[in-house]
């Protein structure tokens, strides 16, 4: 599902969500996995919004979690992230990616 914010034909950003399952709660959970604001629209609220309908659409389709990642050097977008409510568990778990 991608969500894009709009103004006057423009584009000002987006973010895209996916399904997923998480075996351990056997819950449906949202991956969100891209969060982008043009230079020009940051500050503006459009990154709340377009986090804001994206948990809306994970709550109406029944996920009980999001989950993301961010760079640790992303310090605005765990400041947003954190004022949205998510909880950081890095401390938790390590990330992985395999490239193919």
């Amino acid at each position: 599902m991608i969500f894009l914010a709009l103004e006057n034909d423009s584009a000002l950003g987006f973010t895209q969500l996916y399904p997923s399952f998480c075996s351990v709660e056997a819950c449906k959970i949202m991956i969100l996995y891209d969060l982008y604001v043009a230079e020009s629209a940051r500050k503006s609220g459009v990154a709340t919004g377009l986090m804001n309908a994206a948990r809306v659409y994970a709550e109406g389709a029944g996920a009980r979690r999001m989950d993301l990642s961010t760079q640790n050097t992303n310090l605005p977008g765990q400041h947003l992230y954190e004022k949205q409510g998510y909880k950081r568990v890095l401390e938790d778990f390590y990330t992985y990616s395999l490239y193919l």
